[in-house]
């Protein structure tokens, strides 16, 4: 009897398990700010969303409460150039607002860089992905992988520097989709200069051969300022329902050795 009694306790454990409702759990979506100077208060201040608003706080708060993937836009009409410091942090998409001025941008690393026209930047971070629109101005003070200028020959032309590395170079046109004016790769350390959307660099300092390019990222060829990011980092971590399984499957297992386990002690 009594080991009936244990062997029912086990079945009725297994039992409780598979009735468990499903433990959701996902993955943390990444936060919108937008940052402008306000020369009134001396400094930069931040609000939640794409656009900057009134009642903002000051951007300390902010790095405090930045993380990895996170999104911020840049807005500013000041011409002094203050640094904006956002601490250490992966940005996935930095987006210089169209008509920023003076825009100096110090931060970790950034996934995706959008400079829309009008804008003048100084980006000091290391850059996966840059774009740059129209007749933006933009100073890239690290390496970029793949930068990318979308423009049209008869309008005002961006212009570029790059203090570090860039791995692949495209000029593309914005009205005619998939049609490149320049291809180039490989740039050495300092080497990449445009002025007017016309390629500077000595041809000794990069190379035209399409096999030294690196992989493709794409780049969407649109100056709409995105809340969401670039790349697909968050479809590896386990959404709604998805880590259910391997918690079920965790605890099926532990109440199946200890039912095991009692079991043996039973008839022993």
């Amino acid at each position: 009897m009594k080991k009936n009694r244990l062997f029912t306790a086990v079945l009725a454990v297994a039992a409780a398990l598979m009735l468990l409702p499903p433990t959701e759990v996902s993955a943390e979506e990444p936060a919108t700010y937008s940052v402008s100077y306000i020369s009134d208060e001396s400094g930069w201040y931040y609000t939640e969303g794409s656009e900057f608003k009134g009642g903002a706080c000051g951007v300390e708060f902010l790095r405090q409460r930045l993380k990895d993937g996170d999104i911020v836009v840049v807005y500013n009409d000041f011409d002094g150039g203050k640094l904006l410091d956002l601490g250490s942090v992966r940005l996935s998409n930095l987006t210089i607002a169209g008509g920023a001025t003076w825009a100096m941008v110090q931060v970790g690393s950034v996934d995706n860089l959008y400079a829309l026209g009008g804008s003048t930047s100084s980006i000091s971070a290391p850059v996966t992905n840059a774009n740059i629109y129209n007749d933006a101005v933009c100073n890239l003070n690290d390496n970029v992988d793949v930068l990318t200028l979308y423009f049209e020959r008869d309008e005002p032309n961006p212009d570029v520097n790059c203090v570090g590395t860039v791995g692949a170079f495209y000029e593309k046109s914005i009205k005619e989709a998939g049609w490149t004016y320049t291809s180039a790769y490989n740039f050495k350390k300092g080497a990449l200069r445009v002025s007017d959307g016309t390629l500077q660099t000595d041809e000794a300092d990069f190379s035209t051969n399409p096999s030294d390019a690196p992989a493709p990222i794409g780049a969407p060829a649109s100056t709409k300022v995105s809340a969401q990011p670039a790349s697909n980092e968050y479809d590896d971590v386990p959404k709604t329902g998805d880590s259910f399984r391997y918690l079920w499957l965790l605890c099926a297992s532990a109440a199946c050795f200890a039912g095991s386990a009692a079991l043996r002690r039973s008839f022993r």
